[in-house]
C-alpha cells in the first residue's frame, strides 16, 4: 500500500512544484503537516484522554483518533494502527498543497491588475 501511495504522491508534487510557487507549497505542506501531527499527537499523549469521538473528524480527527487508539489500549493491532495512523498523515499532507495553491492565488496580486506595487 506504501508503494502505491509513493507513486500516486510522486505525479502529484511534481505537478505542484511545476506551477509557480509551488516549491513554497510543497515545503508549506510538509511542515504544516509535521507540525499537526507532532501537535496533535502530544495533546493526545499530554491528556490520556479517549478521543474516539472524534473518528468522524477530517484528517486531523483522525490522527487524533487513531493515536488515542493506539496510547489508550483500544487497537491491539498495532500494525494495523501504524498503517491507520500513516493513512491519516498521508491524506492530510495530500489535501494540504490545493488549499494552500488556493490561499496563494487569492493573497497574490495579478500582474497589471493595479494592485499595489
Amino acid at each position: 500500500m506504501a508503494g502505491f501511495m509513493g507513486y500516486t504522491l510522486g505525479p502529484m508534487l511534481t505537478k505542484t512544484r511545476s506551477l509557480p510557487g509551488g516549491a513554497n507549497v510543497v515545503t508549506l505542506a510538509l511542515v504544516a503537516t509535521g507540525a499537526t501531527f507532532l501537535a496533535l499527537s502530544a495533546w493526545v499523549l499530554t491528556t490520556r484522554r479517549d478521543f474516539s469521538f472524534m473518528g468522524g473528524f477530517l484528517f486531523a480527527g483522525m490522527i487524533v483518533f487513531e493515536t488515542s487508539r493506539i496510547v489508550n489500549g483500544g487497537e491491539t493491532n498495532y500494525v494495523m494502527a501504524t498503517v491507520g495512523l500513516y493513512v491519516s498523515v498521508f491524506n492530510l499532507f495530500t489535501s494540504l498543497p490545493a488549499g494552500l495553491r488556493r490561499i496563494q492565488r487569492v493573497t497574490t496580486p495579478v500582474a497589471g491588475s493595479g494592485a499595489a506595487r
